[in-house]
């Protein structure tokens, strides 16, 4: 997967981050979780304990209506993103 995602597109946001559509090397889709908060280089112990809890929990959560994480990468050279499959259903939750 490249890094960098130029050609990823935004899809939604929130609090903490924003979601983008993004592509794999294969040319799978995938959404990329992306926290807004700082950059990597400049985040605080509060930011990076949070998301640190959010990819643990996530990482072990099963359910229907959750996609399962499938990894993690420094979007754009400088945001922490938490990849998962593209949701084709809008109700599945990232």
């Amino acid at each position: 997967m490249d890094p960098k995602q130029e050609s990823a597109m935004i899809m939604s946001g929130g609090g903490f981050g924003d979601i983008w559509m993004g592509k794999l090397n294969n040319g799978g889709k995938v959404a990329i979780k992306a926290w807004r908060t700082n950059t990597l280089e400049h985040c605080d112990y509060k930011t990076l304990k949070r998301a640190a809890r959010e990819l643990f929990y996530w990482s072990r959560m099963e359910h229907p209506n959750i996609h399962r994480l499938q990894g993690v990468i420094m979007f754009r050279d400088q945001y922490l993103g938490m990849v998962s499959a593209s949701a084709k259903n809008p109700f599945v939750k990232l």
